[in-house]
């Protein structure tokens, strides 16, 4: 199922850093932030770029926010916001993970 991932009031607004949030990926997809953060374009790191970006967005991060932490350019991280093949059960998966 494709859809936008929608928090509850309670969970958003910050309520996990961005490391968190990294840390979660590299549970999850075992992407190290340094892989998020490199040049690299294959498919599981490109996966983890958006999921990253979508769950952050998700609690609240606004895309300069997440584009300063994986340094990369804006353009790139609104792209990925208004990627909508993130499959939503993906991003369930990071969530999960946080709120253990």
């Amino acid at each position: 199922e494709k859809a936008e991932i929608d928090l509850s009031a309670e969970q958003r607004a910050g309520a996990y850093s961005l490391s968190a949030i990294a840390a979660a990926i590299e549970e999850a997809y075992g992407i190290k932030l340094v892989e998020i953060r490199s040049k690299g374009k294959g498919r599981a790191i490109s996966t983890g770029r958006k999921v990253f970006s979508q769950v952050a967005r998700a609690y609240g991060y606004k895309g300069k926010e997440i584009a300063a932490y994986t340094r990369k350019d804006p353009a790139i991280i609104t792209r990925y916001l208004k990627d909508k093949t993130v499959h939503k059960i993906e991003a369930e998966k990071v969530i999960e993970i946080l709120k253990r």
